[in-house]
Order: C-alpha cells, then structure tokens, then sequence
C-alpha cells in the first residue's frame, strides 16, 4: 500500500518528478564522464612511467655471476617497486649483434666492449617520485655500481603530471559533492511538503500519520532511483553501440556503484535534514 500512494503521488507530480530525474541523471552521468576522463589520463601517465628505467652501470671488476646476484639483492630490496631487471652485458651484446648483423665483435674489440649495465624497470602503479628517489639512494650506496643514469626530464614532468592529475580529480569530487548536495537539498525542500489536499488525501486512503511520512520519502526516493535507470541506460546503450569501447565494463559498473551509493547517502542525509515530522 505506502508503495503505491508513493507511486501516485509520484505520478500525480510526474513533471515536477521528471525534472529532477534528469539532473540526477545529468550529475550521475557528469561522474561517470569524469571518471572516464581520469582514469584515461591514468593509463597515459602508467605508460610513461612504464618507460621510465633505470641503468646502474657496474664496476669493470664485476663478474656475470656477480652481476647476477646483484640483481636478485635489487629485487628483494624493492620487490613491490621493482617489475624486472635487464642484465645487458658483452655477451649479449654480442650475441645480439652477430646474430642480427653477422659481425663477431669479440674477434674485432676483444673481450670488453661495454661494462655490464643492470636496466631495472619499475611497477607502474607503485611508482612515484619519494619510491624513486629512495631507490636510487640506496643504489648509490652499493660499491659495485659505478654509476646511475635515468631520464630525469621526463620523470621529473610525469610525477608533475600525476600531482597535478591528483589534485584535479579531488577537487572535481568535492565540487560534484557540493552540486548533488545542493540539489538534492532544494529538491527536498520542495517535494516533501505536502499541500493541504494531498494530505487529507492520503488519509481518506487509509493513511496514518507515519504512514504519510514514509510515503513522502519513497516518492521522493523514486525521482534519483529513475534518474540513476536513466543514466544506467544511457551508459549502456554508449557500451553496447562500441562508442567507448577503451573503458572495461567492470570499471564502469563499478565507478557507477560508488556514485549511485554516494548519491543515494546524500540523498538519504538530505531527507532526513530537511523532511518534515
């Protein structure tokens, strides 16, 4: 019974209650499209990072077998930082230049072409400037590495990039915080009390006192609860059509989770702060 009077009540006020189905599908979708946004200059930023290596060149006294177990010390140092490290030594230099150009350098250069160089390469996700710095400090320390060599322009403006990056998608946040409260304060405002003759004909159908309160918060419960079905089919339909297709559906579903569970506390906190006794 309170689900239908909520429901009537909802018709009854139908454009009232489409307008503010379309703001909250407008705002769950200025989300989504944020999201979206952030997490694709995210991806740009990881693949930077990706590319971002550091060569310890060793001491010409360094062994293979010694070089080896320097590198095995450089991933239990940092084993979430560190992804992989490349031993580039004479032997697979050459190896790699007979084998792709036919020319035995051994025979023209003698033994020792280049120092034995250690490539480390980082997690994306895990790092930063602070894991950077710390890695390279360490390494410093260690006397069979001669010297240390990293794109540091390049490093230098993705870490910026990423601050920056950072700093946006909080401020979005609280600014969307900010709007959706807004709105759905002044939509409550308005909706939640009820005229005169709305209430007495609530009661001539059976309604009590606490049923009218409940049935004016499922009506206007209904109005977000429509304009996040609204939204749901909007995104769909843009998944489906492959307008978006970069974005995993599972990333979707979730960042639209989080929003329709931010929307539906602050909408709760709302009614709540405002709904009449």
């Amino acid at each position: 019974m309170i689900f239908r009077l909520a429901w009537q009540l909802w018709r009854y006020r139908i454009w009232q209650s489409v307008r503010i189905s379309f703001i909250i599908a407008v705002l769950v979708l200025a989300a989504l499209a944020g999201f979206v946004w952030l997490h694709q200059q995210q991806l740009r930023l990881d693949a930077d990072k990706r590319d971002i290596a550091v060569s310890l060149v060793l001491e010409g006294s360094v062994t293979a077998d010694a070089a080896r177990a320097l590198a095995a010390d450089l991933r239990s140092l940092a084993p979430s930082l560190v992804e992989r490290i490349e031993i580039i030594s004479d032997s697979a230099l050459i190896e790699h230049i007979q084998s792709r150009h036919g020319i035995a350098l051994s025979d023209l250069l003698g033994d020792s072409i280049v120092p034995t160089i250690l490539r480390v390469h980082f997690v994306s996700s895990a790092l930063d400037a602070s894991s950077l710095a710390a890695f390279i400090e360490e390494c410093r320390t260690i006397p069979d590495i001669a010297d240390i060599t990293y794109p540091v322009t390049r490093s230098v403006r993705v870490f910026e990039e990423e601050t920056r990056l950072r700093w946006i998608g909080g401020a979005a946040v609280a600014l969307w915080l900010v709007v959706v409260g807004v709105v759905l304060w002044l939509y409550f405002r308005s909706v939640l009390p009820l005229v005169r003759r709305e209430r007495e004909s609530l009661v001539l159908l059976g309604a009590s006192a606490p049923t009218v309160r409940l049935v004016r918060m499922l009506y206007a419960s209904y109005s977000i609860v429509v304009g996040m079905a609204i939204a749901a089919a909007i995104v769909a339909a843009v998944w489906l059509l492959h307008i978006y297709p970069s974005i995993e559906p599972v990333a979707i579903a979730v960042a639209g989770a989080v929003i329709a569970s931010v929307v539906a506390v602050v909408g709760i906190a709302a009614g709540f702060a405002v709904e009449p006794k």
